[in-house]
């Protein structure tokens, strides 16, 4: 496996505020779904094929299935719930496969999991490392199941048809692995900021090729900005959001260094977590501290100021959003989780509906 570290080249931020252009809190209905097991703390969701909206209960070790036609904000119509067949498994984050199965990692449990939405029937992966703390999911185009594990630095791959695991060690010591997309030529992107609620820190982007084993890393300056949430658009960009650092970026591949983009939120400390691409050339975000959902217009975007962005209140308070997701009508979707670790509990699935 060749493995090697690089330095991005980063378009530097202009440090003085009053240069900044930005569209500041805005008005839009935000729709607040309830779910029937209380202090559920919902953490991560994804649409089927269906239309089905999914979601992870990391509090009530539960999986849940909302439908958008059934569902009434403020009540729990609409929305099922399926136990895990082991108790504290903390059900974190969900992907969907080719054939609308439901995926998810297990934090506590330190298990893939496999829901079968048409009986219910739940199947269980052991991940070989112990305690390695399985974070976000996703599927490639063959039906590749791909993970991070956030203690156990490294990348997982399952093969549901053998069952068979494999994991690839990441270069960086403590990288902590969190997030992670899938490009068009199959190769991970996975974000590394360290285990930053513990003071250490790794400002880094990776990239695994699977056909050679190759592993990539870019330094993500400061150290500790902390690179979270992550997607890749149509034209192979990375973006991702700095959670410490307050921005959302974009990196381009390309020969040599990639280039970075940076662009800088209007508000302090709002943790920027989360984030998906619409189909209208949006880039939408949680902010886990802010209580909004974030929104930033590429084509207004200016590298370096906060042009683009703008902010949607949740009503709930202290709701810490975290993960989010967009529906085949543009329509953007949330998990309302709470201060899940600090033992305040949310129960909500919220939509924006501008």
């Amino acid at each position: 496996m060749n493995n090697y570290t690089g330095k991005a080249i980063i378009i530097p931020l202009l440090a003085s505020l009053f240069l900044f252009s930005y569209t500041p809190l805005c008005s839009a209905e935000i729709l607040e779904y309830i779910t029937p097991s209380k202090n559920s703390s919902p953490v991560d969701l994804v649409f089927d094929r269906k239309g089905i909206l999914w979601f992870t209960e990391i509090n009530t070790n539960k999986i849940g299935r909302l439908d958008p036609v059934e569902v009434q904000p403020g009540s729990t119509k609409g929305i099922r719930e399926f136990s895990l067949p082991l108790p504290d498994s903390e059900p974190q984050y969900i992907a969907v496969d080719h054939q609308d199965r439901i995926w998810f990692s297990e934090r506590k449990g330190n298990r893939i999991g496999l829901l079968n939405p048409e009986n219910g029937e739940i199947k269980e992966f052991a991940v070989p490392t112990l305690n390695s703390e399985p974070h976000h999911i996703a599927i490639d185009q063959d039906g590749i199941v791909w993970f991070t594990e956030f203690f156990g630095n490294k990348i997982g791959r399952l093969d549901p048809s053998s069952g068979e695991l494999k994991e690839f060690q990441v270069k960086t010591p403590g990288g902590s692995p969190h997030d992670l997309a899938i490009d068009k030529k199959g190769r991970i992107w996975f974000s590394m900021g360290g285990v930053f609620f513990a003071g250490r820190f790794e400002g880094k982007i990776g990239r695994l090729d699977p056909s050679t084993g190759e592993m990539v890393e870019y330094e993500i300056p400061p150290k500790d900005s902390v690179p979270h949430g992550i997607a890749i658009d149509d034209d192979g960009n990375v973006w991702f959001t700095q959670m410490f650092s307050n921005k959302v970026a974009k990196l381009i591949p390309q020969d040599g260094e990639p280039k970075i983009i940076e662009y800088l939120l209007p508000e302090k400390r709002v943790r920027p977590h989360d984030l998906v691409l619409d189909k209208s050339g949006s880039v939408w975000f949680t902010e886990l501290h802010g209580n909004s959902i974030g929104r930033l217009e590429i084509s207004k975007a200016q590298a370096g100021k906060s042009a683009g962005f703008q902010e949607f209140p949740i009503p709930t308070k202290d709701s810490h959003p975290h993960g989010i997701a967009v529906d085949k009508d543009g329509g953007i979707w949330f998990t309302e989780m709470g201060g899940f670790f600090q033992g305040r509990f949310r129960d909500r699935i919220g939509k924006v509906v501008p």
